[in-house]
Parts: structure tokens; C-alpha cells; sequence
């Protein structure tokens, strides 16, 4: 515990970290804007991870909720390498959809347009990605979100810049 305690102070910023224990195989995996803070409070508030040991798994700058997508990531790379990863299970699973909506710069109801975005009860939706037919909104979830979200890749098609130009909306 000592030597994780050492190595907290080095570690002020965002990014996503794991404790692993490797004589039984097992880890838990988290996400912090902080890693310095969130770490102390795990190691002040559980007695049970003294065999543990620390490893910063990838510092970013990116948004809450490209950290917790990214979390996730990691959990079931872990998790699909054998590794008991005893961290709860996301209470609300992301998914990418397909919605139909007003266009953005002509909200009379007259020209719909199909929004590709993130979907997650509880947070905001993140737009990936505008396109004016289903099948092209179809093919940007397939080509980049077939096998789920791994990390957040935005469309770089026209419609989507100008919506971001627009509404000065992180992308």
C-alpha cells in the first residue's frame, strides 16, 4: 500500500487507471479527471486492496463521456483476456443510434435528417454524425461502430461540420 500511495501524487491528471492483483487474476478499472484524487479516495475508502498494485492504463484530455466509453473499452479487453474484472457493470449501456430529426438549420418540420448519435439514459446524447439518408447513416455505424463503441469517431461529411460550425458543440 505504501508504494501506491508513493505513485498517487505523480498522477494529476485525467485518464483511466487499473489495480490489478496478479496472484488471483483480478482488477478493477477506472475513469478520473483526476487520477491523484480519485485513487486516494479508493485506497482511503477499501481495506481490501492490499496486494494490489497501480497502472495507468492511458492518460486523456478527452470529454466525461469519451472516459467512461473508453473505461469500457478496457474493462472488456481485460475481461476478454482472462482477467477477472470485478468492477460494477455500467448501470445504463451506451448504444449508437439512428434518429430522424428536423434539419438543424431549417426546423420547420419540412427536412428531416438522420442523426447518428450516442444514446445512454441519464446523459446528454452526443452527435456523431448527419446525414440526409438512412443508408449513409447506416454505413458510418457499420463501418466505425460495428463491433460497439471503442472510442468516439465523429462523421466528417458536410452536414455534420456545419452543424458543429453552427453550434459550437465539442466534436
Amino acid at each position: 500500500m505504501g508504494l501506491l500511495l508513493d505513485q498517487i501524487k505523480e498522477h494529476c491528471q485525467p485518464g483511466i487507471f487499473r489495480l490489478f492483483n496478479n496472484s488471483n487474476n483480478s482488477c478493477l478499472i477506472f475513469y478520473a479527471k483526476n487520477i491523484s484524487k480519485k485513487l486516494i479516495n479508493i485506497v482511503t475508502t477499501r481495506s481490501d486492496l492490499t496486494d494490489y498494485k497501480f497502472e495507468v492504463l492511458e492518460y486523456s484530455n478527452c470529454d466525461l463521456i469519451d472516459l467512461k466509453i473508453k473505461t469500457q473499452y478496457w474493462k472488456d479487453k481485460y475481461s476478454n483476456l482472462g482477467c477477472l474484472v470485478s468492477n460494477p457493470l455500467p448501470k445504463f449501456k451506451r448504444r449508437v443510434i439512428i434518429d430522424l430529426l428536423d434539419h438543424f438549420n431549417k426546423p420547420d418540420g419540412k427536412e428531416l435528417l438522420c442523426y447518428v448519435k450516442i444514446v445512454s439514459r441519464g446523459s446528454k446524447d452526443l452527435i456523431l454524425g448527419i446525414y440526409n439518408s438512412y443508408g449513409d447513416a447506416q454505413e458510418f455505424i457499420n463501418k466505425y461502430y460495428k463491433e460497439g463503441i471503442k472510442e468516439i469517431l465523429y462523421a466528417e461529411n458536410e452536414l455534420t461540420n456545419e452543424y458543429y460550425r453552427l453550434f459550437n458543440d465539442i466534436k
